[in-house]
């Protein structure tokens, strides 16, 4: 194999920091989630498996689709709205002080590997439906932290996963 083999396959290959991600149909604004959002990752697939015993062997077939948990990595703007967006969305969901749901508000997230390329499709999409914010992490406040831009993690939850292209 010629290093010009493996370029001609890889090409400029895709990188982890260029991706995407957008929430839509959430209460409260996450537009600029696309620009404050500095982590995440593209979600593994999960396929389990039930065991037959038939015979004296054991038969392994495939059986239900689990999905893990995704974690935004997010930076907070100048006034915290995002984390207040992320916090509202969780009140509605089940309120701090009446332990009440005001909706059953689930919503989609997108995440999109995006190439070098201008005006490229992503090559890879996938659409996390029936999402909610599971955790809202703790943000670190430190006298001596003057060179840094805050930011705390969500963790989301959803119950399916789309992937374009497959």
């Amino acid at each position: 194999m010629k290093v010009g083999d493996l370029y001609s396959r890889l090409g400029r290959g895709l990188q982890p920091n260029r991706f995407q991600v957008t929430i839509t149909g959430a209460p409260g604004s996450f537009s600029d989630l696309q620009f404050l959002c500095r982590g995440t990752q593209l979600p593994s697939s999960n396929l389990g498996e039930a065991s037959i015993p038939h015979m004296g062997r054991i038969y392994k077939v495939p059986c239900d689709r689990s999905f893990e948990d995704i974690t935004l990595t997010v930076l907070n703007d100048q006034f915290g709205l995002i984390r207040r967006a992320f916090e509202g969305w969780q009140k509605q969901l089940n309120d701090y002080m009446e332990n009440t749901r005001e909706s059953d508000t689930f919503a989609e997230c997108k995440i999109e590997q995006l190439t070098q390329t201008e005006g490229q499709p992503a090559p890879m999409t996938y659409t996390l439906k029936d999402v909610w914010p599971g955790e809202i992490g703790a943000v670190d406040l430190d006298w001596g932290g003057n060179d840094t831009a805050q930011e705390f993690t969500v963790t989301l939850k959803y119950q399916r996963l789309e992937i374009d292209n497959v």
